[in-house]
């Protein structure tokens, strides 16, 4: 017979056993779980490693910059193909096992949660990329500059080659001594003064003939244009041949893309402190190439462009140019501002420099202006001035041509005639006896006298407008043996006047009873341009009528009133237009730099005295580069209005003209 307490210890086994075996069993899914989250992390993170793998390699080994290009050969992002990138590199590293396997697992989906772009936030992840590389190199890089210095001090010192040494000085001051020793007894034997003027005659020879032919090499106009055209560039490159002329599509840049942004939480990012942004220089300054040390991409000037984001070189190049300019500037107007003589000076300079904007330029008030602004406004000029003398000579000459029709032994006065070259290309024939060239410049006529005077041309201060005009022009003539002119020549003088009646009437004594006035005046009446669908040059008209600086750009259409008025006959239109259209690039460019060039210098100038010509200056700034572009396309026709007008005057005695 059995008892109850041998039946209750053989359930307490079974209950024990399966608590034992429910606890080895949890043991063994823990350790299947473990083994699984282990053999899925390792893949995950494999296959995250096969994708990272397909970095692109130009931004690693040129600038060290770890990305993945995640268009896959495509134009465009695709976050789908990261996806499906990240599912197969991942499921191929998943353990295959079979079907009784407890380790058996899949992977159903894949996706990005988080990206960020090289572009977001202003390139901040980038920038991130540069600072911590330059934080580990850095250290590395200076090191090796060290230790390469040093090696080769120790080169050149072991090969006797050292640039400078206590023997190279020694011998140097030794070297000075000597040549002061045999100038001293130069100085006591006295050498003939005969073969020191010869030598001195024979050096300027030479150095006339080195001109002459310089000369020929290169014209003095084309050297004025280049460097209206480069000012600043001018000032610091000696050869402006070795400037690069690479230039890149703007319009390809990131700056003016509409970029993507990633899903990346920027708040999460940190910002970019002092240390890092120091590093960052030091990463431009290594990986990216300059003026100074040229390089071989689709730009030779990277850093100018990190710095500019022009689409040339060469723009790129001057911008960074007028930066450096500004900065120096700046503590330049401070220390001006500060002396109250300095101040009062640089108020004197500036009038002067306004004032030789061009000849006949009226300035009714006092301006100051920035120095930077105000630096190159005369030699600016100047090229304006070449460029529209090579602009209007095809339809200048035809008219001097039939006013001197094949005389000889002519008198001629030039009004207005700046510093004299143009003077002297206009009328570099045979025909003239005598021209006389006046200006109320005087500093431009001293340049004329120095460099073009001779036994034809003479040159003189005299201001047209004075009120003591006449007396000075009759004591010129006189000095000159002259009783009259047979061509009195006045060439965009009358339109920066505010009496030109009186100037016409001031000259009509002066011409010979056969002689012949030939006056040369814009006018914008008969300008236009053919497409002009924005009416970009009718506002560039507008404004250019309403400039005071420009003068008066109508005066053309009132000449046949004011000659007649003034008491002149014979009154002929030689020309109303100056025309170009189809493929002439030369000439439409030389249109917009004689028309166009000047109107932004002005209202940058006005903007100072009135709001609204703030605004016109914003304007044109804004529209400048369309303006002139839409002005030099194949299509376009233009028409600048140019009136070349000839006449004659009254037969006057000498004693009337007080000869």
């Amino acid at each position: 017979m059995k008892t109850e307490e041998e039946g209750s210890l053989t359930i307490f086994s079974a209950l024990s056993l399966l608590l034992i075996l429910s606890f080895l069993l949890a043991l063994l899914e823990g350790a299947r779980v473990s083994g699984l989250q282990m053999m899925d992390t390792l893949a995950a993170d494999t296959g995250m490693d096969c994708v990272a793998a397909e970095y692109q390699t130009v931004l690693w080994d040129k600038y060290h910059l770890l990305y993945l290009d995640g268009a896959y050969g495509w134009d465009q992002f695709d976050e789908n193909k990261v996806s499906s990138r990240v599912m197969d590199y991942v499921a191929g590293n998943l353990s295959e096992t079979g079907e009784n396997s407890v380790f058996r697992t899949k992977l159903c989906e894949a996706s990005l949660l988080e990206y960020m772009f090289a572009t977001d936030n202003d390139g901040t992840g980038m920038l991130r990329q540069a600072s911590a590389y330059m934080k580990r190199h850095l250290p590395e890089d200076v090191a090796k500059k060290m230790y390469q210095q040093y090696q080769d001090g120790k080169k050149a010192e072991a090969d006797g080659k050292t640039e400078y040494s206590v023997e190279d000085a020694d011998q140097a001051i030794i070297n000075a001594k000597k040549e002061k020793e045999q100038a001293d007894q130069n100085d006591k034997e006295g050498a003939p003064q005969e073969e020191a003027g010869e030598k001195n005659i024979q050096d300027n020879e030479n150095n006339h003939a080195q001109d002459a032919e310089d000369s020929k090499k290169e014209s003095p106009i084309q050297i004025v244009l280049q460097l209206k055209q480069n000012a600043l560039l001018g000032m610091t490159v000696s050869d402006m041949s070795s400037l690069s002329a690479k230039a890149v599509e703007a319009k390809d840049m990131v700056s003016n893309r509409q970029c993507e942004t990633g899903r990346y939480d920027m708040k999460k990012a940190e910002k970019m402190n002092v240390s890092d942004r120091v590093m960052v220089l030091e990463y431009i300054g290594k990986h990216f190439s300059d003026y100074t040390e040229p390089g071989k991409g689709d730009l030779t000037y990277e850093m100018e462009y990190i710095l500019c984001g022009k689409d040339t070189d060469k723009k790129n190049l001057e911008s960074s140019i007028e930066r450096l300019m500004r900065m120096r500037e700046a503590a330049n107007v401070a220390h001006i501002i500060a002396d109250r003589e300095k101040l009062n000076q640089t108020f004197q300079e500036c009038r002067k420099v306004i004032r030789e904007r061009t000849p006949y330029r009226i300035v009714q008030r006092e301006i100051l202006i920035q120095p930077y602004n105000g630096l190159f406004l005369g030699q600016a000029e100047m090229g304006r001035l070449a460029v529209q003398g090579k602009l209007l000579s095809e339809y200048e000459q035809p008219v001097y041509q039939k006013v001197m029709n094949g005389r000889s032994d002519l008198i001629l006065l030039d009004v207005g005639c700046n510093n004299g070259w143009k003077t002297k290309m206009r009328f570099p024939n045979g025909n003239f006896k005598k021209i006389i060239g006046i200006d109320c410049l005087n500093p431009l006529i001293e340049q004329a006298q120095k460099e073009l005077k001779d036994n034809v041309f003479s040159f003189h201060t005299c201001d047209v407008i004075d009120a003591d005009f006449t007396e000075n022009l009759r004591r010129i003539m006189q000095q000159q043996k002259i009783d009259a002119f047979d061509i009195i020549h006045c060439s965009f003088v009358l339109m920066h006047t505010e009496r030109p009646e009186e100037i016409l009437k001031k000259l009509r004594p002066f011409l010979a009873e056969d002689g012949k006035l030939i006056v040369i005046e814009a006018d914008d009446m008969e300008s236009s341009m053919v497409p002009d669908t924005k009416g970009l040059f009718q506002k560039f008209l507008e404004l250019l009528l309403n400039d005071p600086y420009a003068g008066k750009r109508t005066m053309g259409a009132h000449l046949p009133q004011l000659l007649s008025d003034s008491g002149y006959a014979d009154i002929k239109c030689e020309c109303s237009k100056v025309c170009s259209s189809g493929k002439e690039k030369e000439k439409k460019e030389q249109i917009f730099e004689t028309y166009c060039s000047f109107l932004p210098e002005d209202l940058l100038l006005l903007g100072k005295e009135s709001k609204k010509y703030q605004q016109d200056w914003e304007w044109v700034n804004q529209n400048f580069d369309k303006l002139h572009e839409q002005m030099t396309d194949d299509e376009t026709a233009i028409s600048m209005g140019v009136k070349i007008y000839t006449c004659g005057g009254e037969s006057i005695s000498k004693d009337q003209r007080g000869i």
